[in-house]
């Protein structure tokens, strides 16, 4: 957050939209990265033997 836009009405708007927006895009690249991160660790097979209940893979 930056201080100097707290006196201005729309500044403290703009800037949590922002920061949620980017927020957001870290959660979803986080999510991505798991999941290609797990897709390397375990066969195919399994994942998508796992993923039918939405519980992730299955050893």
């Amino acid at each position: 957050m930056n201080p100097n836009n707290m006196n201005n009405n729309q500044g403290p708007i703009q800037e949590k939209q922002t920061f949620f927006k980017r927020l957001k895009n870290i959660a979803i690249t986080t999510k991505n990265r798991l999941k290609t991160h797990m897709k390397n660790h375990f066969p195919i097979r399994i994942w998508a033997k796992g993923s039918e209940k939405h519980k992730g893979p299955k050893i």
